[in-house]
């Protein structure tokens, strides 16, 4: 059964509310007897009405057979139970019992008087073979029973009456003075697309009429008399508790049964010489998978349970592949197959590590399932959960018997989307690979383990958290082991990012052991050099801050600006920058410092100290993170804020008195303004100045309406002279943490694709410091060059019709990576002339445009010694032939570009590097 969701309206009933309603509609479908179905939702109340799907249907011995073996959950039939405190010999009522598994758990483990009612034929066969009470009766208006009730149980009842109002007024009329009325039935919010394979289970293969909204469930329990109602939500199902007595303590959640006595209580119906055959072998079954589940090896029930199944259906489940071989060509699968196997395979994994039998017993349960499918079409909640279980576990334990096997299944899995839990499962293979001492099993799924870090980080519980951490770490190691400092650096960052935000769910002996291993990895990245060329390691992105964006500051005060400096090695000029902030004629609401990782000791000054040392008008606050450079800091800050503007300020530039009373002033005006940036002097090292009044003085443009103007120069839009709105910054969500230069240029980008504008204001002036330590003049700013221009062609891919905002990037950068190389070769760094011709021919079209001179002459750059003889020779040439041939080849790029064909791309899509492409 699939849903096909469709949309619509009409006037239906809605049972819920007894009356005719506004209804959107929802899904068709068809029942396992082919019978049409049509779902629509009420407006008022939320209820689902499933038209068409009424049915009377009555179990025969296969079906009950079946429901033995594989589908009964008696553990949540029981968990109704634990929903009241009821004493000892409590009169106790199942409406509904079914085979009667919940009257004799009442009867047994809870010593309550019990008493079923069942009108079909399980009802009956289950009184006869578990020995218990059930009425074979329905429950109607009429009905009156000799007692009254402690606990009455109504589960999965509900949803078939066409109208259940004269069911719950029975119940109540039967509960005693003090009794409690249980009552679970399908959610109505399970259906939607998000949640559809728990839709059609609570749509079921036929005969649920309607399903209740959990809302109109408790409003349609006090409209029929209980003063006292608590209803939850477990999965696809809402469970009820309600009573008589108004200010009744009532809690509608499960507060047992403890597994060791569901383990109990199966091995004694397995063991019951009164328990015929078929119930025996299915509860011994059932309490084998107790056992493991409990955590236990269970060595003898098992070959107790082997024995049994081959005495009860000759098949041996101790010969699983042979077994797996033999299922199609037999009449009858028997249901507990699966089950069986599904738990002998997590005993090979966890206990006897026996990995090429694991293989087979989860390749039989996956069998098993499959056979059941074909065969009948149903598809319960149980198979499920051992078909996910089974196929993710399989990869796991071929992963020791097999490695390029389960690499190649995994991926099989992967594009066939048959994982459940996908990044979960993908994180905890590549972890497992590690721990194997192959790390490099998965380089080619990379890729894919960043992306399943990445929604593991935004997941809600321990098991996400801890996986999104350890595969954050081992990505963090994959990159240390290439030489990528810049990529590790990033990882750890995240992994101590999803530690910071899931300090909740994580235990503090985990916390404090992961804590220590990310220290380690900071520690191992010391001897690295910075690196232009990226590794195959992929790195970070907007997706795996996603966790930290959700948990941003969401109070803002209007017309606020929060000034926000990232400080890392600060110390010489942070007083300075921090002074001009007090000087402002329009102070700011507040300042935040983000610390990122900046040492302590002789090579550095704890920003907190430093900061507390200055006499200032305010005290910033301290916002401290581990070393993840400029950009990531930007966006600590932001999410941090409580100003409605941003104003960012580098530790190593300052401002003039009335910055941002300007700057504010102009923002104000339009709403569509998400940055204006003003001028600024640029000065050097000592503060003496460069270039006064930069923008005008060098021409920038200023007036850009599109994507073209923002990459054909330099934007020169600097965070240190802007103010920003941050209602835009948090909806692109800042900066990319990957660069470390053009961040500045990104953002705009991303902003401008988003509809929003930018607007200089030149009558403000900051003070601009260039020195050494600038990050555009380091290799990460090489590295970041090829960066953004590959985010721009994720952005804007190619046409073919008219160069790429790319393409035209390009124009400019290779001018200015030229310049780097020759500016390396002058000063005999052929390492670093060798990774920026590497870098010129990412960005030069490789195309019949480029002519064999060209192409001989990129080859030489590559060559750092011999381009120096071959410049050395050109400079004893006559003046015009030496004009032709000095400047470099590269030089001829924007000629090159304007002549290359259109469809041309400016990076070659090689082997390096993979997040590159």
């Amino acid at each position: 059964m699939e849903f096909e969701w469709v949309t619509g309206a009409s006037d239906e009933h809605c049972i819920p509310c007894a009356t005719t309603r506004p209804t959107e509609h929802v899904f068709r479908t068809r029942t396992a007897e082919d019978v049409p179905v049509f779902g629509t939702r009420c407006t008022v109340c939320g209820s689902v009405t499933v038209h068409g799907a009424e049915m009377e249907y009555d179990a025969d011995d296969p079906f009950i057979d079946g429901y033995l073996q594989s589908e009964g959950g008696i553990d949540a039939i029981v968990a109704n139970l634990y929903r009241v405190e009821a004493p000892a010999a409590a009169r106790f009522l199942d409406v509904g019992a079914n085979y009667g598994f919940g009257v004799r758990w009442a009867r047994d483990m809870l010593g309550w008087r019990a008493l079923g009612v069942e009108p079909s034929y399980s009802g009956r066969r289950g009184a006869r073979e578990l020995g218990v009470e059930i009425l074979d009766q329905y429950v109607t208006a009429e009905t009156m029973l000799d007692e009254r009730f402690d606990v009455i149980l109504a589960s999965e009842v509900i949803e078939h009456l066409l109208d259940p109002s004269p069911f719950v007024t029975v119940l109540r009329d039967h509960l005693a003075p003090g009794g409690t009325l249980v009552l679970t039935t399908p959610a109505a919010e399970v259906i939607t697309p998000a949640t559809a394979v728990e839709g059609m289970q609570a749509v079921g293969t036929g005969g649920h009429v309607f399903l209740f909204s959990a809302s109109a469930f408790a409003d349609y329990l006090r409209r029929h008399g209980f003063a006292s109602v608590d209803v939850v939500r477990n999965g696809m199902s809402l469970s009820a508790v309600a009573a008589i007595e108004p200010d009744r303590p009532l809690s509608a959640r499960a507060r047992g049964p403890q597994p060791a006595e569901v383990a109990t209580f199966l091995e004694a119906l397995a063991t019951d010489p009164a328990s015929p055959p078929v119930l025996a072998t299915a509860m011994a079954v059932r309490h084998y998978r107790a056992l493991v589940n409990l955590g236990q090896d269970a060595p003898a029930v098992e070959r107790a349970l082997v024995e049994r199944v081959r005495t009860h259906t000759g098949l041996d489940l101790a010969a699983p592949a042979a077994l797996t071989a033999a299922l199609p060509d037999l009449e009858a699968v028997p249901l507990l197959i699966a089950p069986a196997a599904f738990a002998a395979g997590m005993v090979r994994v966890v206990h006897r590590r026996d990995w090429a039998q694991a293989v087979e017993y989860f390749a039989l349960a996956e069998a098993a399932v499959a056979e059941k499918r074909r065969r009948s079409h149903s598809y319960d909640g149980d198979s499920r959960l051992i078909l996910a279980q089974s196929r993710a576990h399989r990869l796991l334990a071929l992963l020791h018997t097999d490695p390029a096997a389960a690499v190649a299944e995994w991926r099989r899995m992967l594009a066939a989307d048959e994982l459940v839990d996908p990044a979960g499962w993908t994180v905890r293979l590549f972890v497992e690979a590690h721990a194997l001492g192959q790390p490099r099993l998965f380089d080619a799924g990379l890729d894919d383990i960043a992306r399943a870090i990445g929604e593991l980080g935004a997941g809600d519980t321990e098991q996400h958290a801890v996986a999104a951490v350890d595969g954050a770490h081992l990505l963090a190691r994959a990159a240390i082991g290439h030489g990528d400092r810049w990529c590790a650096t990033q990882w750890i960052s995240i992994a101590e990012a999803v530690m910071q935000v899931r300090a909740d769910l994580l235990s503090a002996d985990w916390a404090e052991q992961a804590s220590r291993m990310l220290a380690a990895a900071r520690a191992d990245l010391e001897p690295l050099r910075p690196e232009a060329i990226p590794s195959l390691v992929p790195m970070p992105g907007h997706e795996h801050e996603s966790i930290l964006w959700a948990s941003a500051e969401t109070e803002q005060v209007p017309g606020g600006v929060t000034v926000i400096m990232a400080f890392y090695r600060g110390e010489r000029y942070v007083r300075e920058a921090l002074e001009s902030i007090a000087a402002q004629t329009r102070p700011p609401l507040e300042v935040i410092v983000v610390d990122d990782g900046s040492p302590t000791g002789e090579s550095g000054t704890d920003a907190g100290a430093l900061i507390e040392s200055l006499t200032l008008p305010f005290t910033p606050r301290i916002v401290r993170q581990g070393n993840a450079g400029q950009s990531a800091a930007r966006n600590a800050g932001i999410r941090a804020a409580r100003g409605e503007y941003i104003a960012f300020l580098d530790q190593d530039d300052a401002w003039r008195p009335d910055h941002l009373e300007r700057l504010v002033a102009v923002i104000e005006q339009d709403a569509s303004l998400a940055w204006v940036f003003g001028d600024f002097d640029l000065v050097d090292e000592s503060g003496s100045t460069l270039v006064q009044a930069y923008l005008p003085t060098t021409g920038v443009l200023l007036d850009r309406r599109t994507i073209g103007d923002l990459v054909r120069t330099d934007i020169m839009a600097l965070p240190s002279a802007s103010i920003l709105r941050r209602s835009a910054l948090v909806a692109v969500r800042g900066f990319d943490r990957r660069l470390s230069g053009y961040e500045d240029d990104d953002l705009v980008i991303r902003l401008f694709r988003d509809g929003w504008k930018l607007a200089p204001a030149l009558d403000v002036r900051a003070r601009y410091r260039t020195h050494g330590a600038n990050a555009s003049g380091s290799v990460a700013f090489l590295r970041s060059r090829l960066v953004f221009l590959q985010l721009l062609l994720e952005l804007y891919p190619p046409t073919g019709l008219e160069p790429s905002p790319a393409e035209l990037a390009a124009e400019r950068l290779l001018r200015s990576t030229t310049a780097e190389y020759f500016a390396a070769l002058v000063a005999h760094d052929d390492v670093l002339a060798r990774t920026v011709a590497w870098a010129i021919d990412r960005m030069l079209p490789l195309s019949d445009g480029v002519s064999t001179y060209h192409r001989t002459g990129l080859r030489l750059m590559h060559r750092p010694r011999l381009m120096r003889a071959a410049m050395r020779m050109a400079s004893a040439l006559p003046g015009p032939l030496r004009r032709r041939l000095l400047p470099p080849m590269a030089l001829q790029a924007r000629e090159q570009l304007r002549r290359r064909r259109r469809h041309t791309r400016s990076f070659t899509l090689d082997d390096r590097p993979r997040w590159l492409r």
